[in-house]
């Protein structure tokens, strides 16, 4: 469910639900979504389980991060993390069965 906000004159945005519990977490799904062409800033609220991409004119391949996402060990919208990397995590970071 992609919801595209604007944040200011300069900057769009488009929010994703990405699963994790942590700060751990945030810095983890943060650092996949900036690694990504057109994407000028990632906020994950931890509370909300909502990404937030910032971007200016062309929006990032948003199934492409939602697919490293995954591969990092977090669920979301379109992929589900493999349980061999989402055993992984750190325990503070398992969200599932919560």
């Amino acid at each position: 469910k992609e919801m595209p906000v604007e944040r200011d004159s300069k900057l769009l945005a488009t929010q994703i639900s990405v699963s994790g519990n942590c700060e751990m977490c945030k810095d983890r799904i943060e650092k996949h979504t900036n690694e990504y062409k057109n994407v000028e800033a990632s906020e994950w609220n931890s509370e909300t389980k909502m990404l937030t991409i910032y971007y200016k004119d062309t929006i990032p391949d948003i199934t492409a991060i939602q697919k490293s996402l995954a591969d990092a060990g977090h669920d979301n919208d379109k992929f589900k993390a493999d349980d061999s990397v989402y055993n992984k995590l750190h325990k503070c970071c398992h969200y599932r069965n919560k």
